[in-house]
C-alpha cells in the first residue's frame, strides 16, 4: 500500500508533522553539545521518556503526578487551543489571537514552549532551545512566565506547539448531545457556564501577548486565569494526611491552590478520568458532590443540583460535550470566585 506524500517544506502541514514527531520522540535532534549526541538526545536522559508518555495522542494518560506544583492530573491537550481556531505565524500559534488556554492546573505557564523546563528538569533531556547550556544547567535561561517569551526561541519548540494547536483530535462521544437536553438546561440553570463556558468550554483564554505583566503573577500564577471552586483540600482524607503538597514533599510546603485552579475545558470529557486537578473525583458523579463547585457559578450561590437525579441527568449531559456540541457563548465569570482574591 502506498503511502501518503510528505507535506511540502516550509508549509503549516510541515510544522504540524514536526511537533507531532517530536512531541512523541524520546530521543528528539541530536544536539551540539557532547551529551547531546544520541542516546542521550534532546527530549530526554537517554530516552527514557516522551511528551506522549503522560499524552498518549495529546491526550491523557490518566495519572495523577507529583510536580513542584503539587498532585497534578495530566490534562488532555485537545482543548489547548480551541480546534482550527489557531492562527499560526512564523511555525508558531500567535498569542493572544489563537485564544489559547493558560497553562497547566495552577496557570503556572503562557506558551507551550514554556514546556522546555519539563524536558529539561524533569525528563532530563538537554532541551530544544540553541545557545545556553544544556539540560538543567540552562533552566535560569528558560523562564515560564517574565521576563521573556519563549516562543520564536526554538523553531521546534514552536512546532510542537502548532501540532497541540492543528493535530490532536478530541474524542468522539458516545454520547449523542440531543439524548441529554434536560441536563444541558440543568447545566446552565447551575451557571457551570460561567467557568466552563465560550468556544472552548473553559473561559481560561489568554488575551496578552506575552510576558505577562509583573502585577497579572501572584506565586508564580496568572491570577486572574484562577477560580476557587471548593476543590483544594489540604485535609482530603479521612486520616487527615493530605496530598496536596509538592513534589518530593519539598521542604513540607503546602501545594499550590489556595489561590484557585485554572478551569480546565469540558470538550470529551467524558475520556479523561479521573477529575479534579489532584485526581480526587473517580467519576463525574463525584465532582458533582462538592455544593461549594456545583454551585459556584450562580450569582446567588443558590444550590440548584441538590436532587441527585438531576446531578446524573447533568452527568448525562456532560458525558456528551465534545467537539460537535454547542458550547455556551454567554458567560459572567463570578467574580467572587474567580481572579485575584
Amino acid at each position: 500500500m502506498p503511502s501518503a506524500d510528505l507535506p511540502a517544506p516550509a508549509t503549516v502541514e510541515a510544522t504540524v508533522l514536526r511537533g507531532k514527531q517530536l512531541f512523541n520522540s524520546a530521543i528528539g535532534p541530536v544536539g551540539a553539545a557532547a551529551n547531546s549526541q544520541r542516546p542521550s538526545g534532546r527530549m530526554s536522559d537517554t530516552g527514557w521518556g516522551t511528551c506522549y508518555s503522560c499524552h498518549p495522542n495529546g491526550l491523557t494518560d490518566s495519572v495523577t503526578w507529583m510536580f513542584a506544583d503539587g498532585p497534578r492530573q495530566a490534562i488532555s491537550m485537545e482543548s489547548t487551543f480551541p480546534f482550527g481556531a489557531a492562527v499560526i505565524v512564523n511555525g508558531a500559534p500567535a498569542l493572544p489571537e489563537s485564544h489559547m488556554r493558560a497553562l497547566n492546573w495552577s496557570a503556572v505557564r503562557d506558551e507551550v514552549p514554556d514546556f522546555e523546563r519539563n524536558i529539561r528538569a524533569v525528563s532530563g533531556g538537554g532541551g530544544l532551545i540553541p545557545g545556553i547550556a544544556e539540560g538543567a544547567a540552562g533552566l535560569a535561561n528558560v523562564p515560564d512566565l517574565t521576563p521573556v517569551a519563549n516562543t520564536g526561541r526554538s523553531a521546534d519548540l514552536d512546532s510542537i506547539a502548532t501540532y497541540l494547536a492543528l493535530g490532536v483530535r478530541a474524542p468522539i462521544s458516545p454520547v449523542s448531545s440531543h439524548t441529554v437536553k434536560k441536563g444541558r438546561t440543568l447545566f446552565a440553570e447551575a451557571g457551570c457556564q460561567n467557568c466552563h463556558g465560550g468556544p472552548n468550554w473553559t473561559i481560561s483564554a489568554l488575551d496578552f501577548t506575552p510576558p505577562p505583566a509583573a502585577s497579572q503573577i501572584a506565586d508564580a500564577q496568572l491570577v486572574k486565569f484562577l477560580c476557587r471552586v471548593g476543590t483544594f483540600d489540604p485535609n482530603l482524607f479521612a486520616d487527615g494526611v493530605s496530598n496536596e503538597i509538592r513534589a518530593n514533599n519539598a521542604a513540607n510546603v503546602q501545594a499550590r491552590g489556595i489561590l484557585g485552579f485554572n478551569p480546565p475545558s469540558l470538550v470529551s470529557v467524558f475520556a479523561s478520568a479521573p477529575y479534579l486537578h489532584s485526581g480526587a473525583a473517580a467519576t463525574l458523579d463525584a465532582v458533582l458532590e462538592n455544593v461549594t463547585h456545583r454551585s459556584v457559578g450562580r450569582a446567588d450561590g443558590l444550590d440548584t443540583l441538590t436532587d441527585p437525579h438531576d446531578r446524573k441527568e447533568l452527568v448525562r449531559f456532560l458525558e456528551s460535550i465534545d467537539r460537535g456540541t454547542e458550547p455556551f457563548l454567554n458567560v459572567i465569570i463570578p467574580p467572587r470566585a474567580c481572579g485575584p482574591r
